[in-house]
């Protein structure tokens, strides 16, 4: 496998576990009405800035080098890569908004938030798994190998210009919530599997 893809993909499952944490987070709003802001609030710095800053500059590299080297057919499978990205942005602005009126206390129910999120997260995993099966795969085959050593050259200029500073500590802080939450589950899982 090309390096890079295989770094997307890890990225890919970075941000899933970002989703992971959103959901169990509007779970709860939907059961108890409550939420932790703080947590949803890195999550979506996380999916405002990492994706636009980082992430979707190296696909859209492939993606365009793609368009020259594939099949018009084959490129109608992956569909509008360039698009999808600013509707994501466009997505991730409106679950914004809805985070801002929830720490407002504007009139809002909480149906609409949870259809806002649920939307958000939905349309975020549908992305990276469409990714996943039809753009990389289309991108292994179709690229020359002088395609992928331009690719790199341009990706580790991206990855050169990662956030650092503030913004790298709260990815950190996110990372390190995640992981607890994980480690919870894990122990829940265990305890259940003891009792049987």
């Amino acid at each position: 496998m090309v390096e890079i893809l295989r770094k997307l993909r890890a990225e890919h499952e970075d941000l899933a576990r970002v989703l992971d944490v959103l959901e169990q987070e509007v779970k709860t709003y939907q059961r108890h009405g409550r939420i932790n802001c703080d947590i949803v609030g890195d999550v979506l710095d996380y999916c405002r800035c990492y994706p636009v800053l980082c992430h979707h500059p190296k696909e859209d590299l492939i993606y365009r080098k793609l368009r020259l080297a594939a099949e018009p057919a084959a490129m109608d499978t992956v569909g509008d890569l360039l698009g999808e990205h600013l509707a994501l942005a466009a997505l991730t602005d409106e679950l914004q908004a809805a985070v801002d009126n929830l720490l407002s206390g504007a009139e809002q129910n909480r149906a609409q938030f949870v259809s806002v999120a649920q939307t958000f997260i939905e349309r975020q995993r549908h992305h990276m798994k469409a990714e996943d099966e039809e753009l990389f795969p289309l991108a292994e085959r179709c690229l020359s190998v002088q395609d992928w050593a331009e690719i790199d050259r341009h990706a580790s200029a991206l990855e050169a210009s990662q956030p650092t500073g503030a913004f790298g500590e709260r990815l950190a802080a996110l990372s390190q919530e995640i992981d607890r939450r994980e480690h919870v589950e894990q122990a829940r899982r265990e305890k259940r599997e003891a009792v049987l």
